[in-house]
């Protein structure tokens, strides 16, 4: 199943390219990098001048698939990564 808007909440998001668009933290709005990791409650971007986390709650990501943007409210995904996908695996497949 290939990434797409209605369905990247199922998908791993380490390695996508992200930018802010919004967040709790002012002086990160804007920022662009790769995801390198993803707990609970925050993301890792590598950026050009080094790695910064980003709470998950009150931010919005533009993350770049393919030629498209897609904007994920990272407030929604305030739970662990392997459990999302657990997830979602386990509603298609019953």
């Amino acid at each position: 199943m290939s990434i797409t808007s209605k369905n990247i909440h199922k998908h791993e998001l380490l390695g996508l390219q992200a930018r802010i668009i919004k967040s709790s933290d002012k002086g990160l709005k804007g920022v662009t990098g790769r995801i390198v990791d993803e707990t609970k409650n925050t993301f890792k971007l590598m950026t050009l001048v080094g790695e910064k986390t980003l709470m998950k709650k009150g931010t919005v990501l533009a993350v770049k698939i393919k030629d498209e943007e897609i904007n994920i409210d990272a407030s929604k995904l305030t739970y662990r990564p392997e459990d999302r996908i657990k997830k979602a695996r386990r509603r298609a497949v019953t």
